[in-house]
């Protein structure tokens, strides 16, 4: 389950990238800010995700653990050839689509809040990189 919840903290990450190419950081992080706090960003998030989880859920499993045995030169495990990723997950494979839908939004929401921070402190560490310039020699 934790590796979803990282992979949806991922994915959300990622799917605001669009807004990084503003002129100025500030500008830039205060835009991922506001959209990541969106719930409405947040909902379709979550429901993109949910759908992805479902469709990641229903894999066949034995091509992927063929190939896995082919490329280290070792015979595949005997697999049951119509097993899936959520036959292979267990009985909380059901809840992951709840779950991702569930969090997606509150981690956005966390996500949210630090950009903002970050964009605080771009001024502050942009007059930190100015005084180590002056202060490091250059190397030639």
């Amino acid at each position: 389950m934790r590796a979803v919840t990282i992979t949806a903290a991922l994915l959300a990450c990622a799917a605001p990238m669009p807004v990084l190419a503003q002129d100025t950081p500030e500008a830039a992080t205060t835009e991922l800010a506001d959209r990541l706090g969106d719930p409405a960003e947040q909902q379709k998030l979550a429901m993109m995700l949910g759908v992805m989880s479902e469709m990641f859920m229903e894999l066949p499993v034995a091509p992927l653990m063929d190939a896995v045995a082919q490329a280290q030169g070792e015979d595949a495990p005997a697999t049951d050839p119509d097993a899936t990723v959520r036959d292979l997950a267990g009985p909380g494979a059901d809840r992951v689509s709840d779950e991702i839908a569930e969090k997606v939004p509150e981690m956005m929401q966390m996500m949210s809040g630090m950009a903002e921070g970050m964009g605080a402190m771009i001024p502050a560490l942009e007059a930190m990189a100015e005084k180590m310039r002056g202060r490091i020699p250059p190397v030639n």
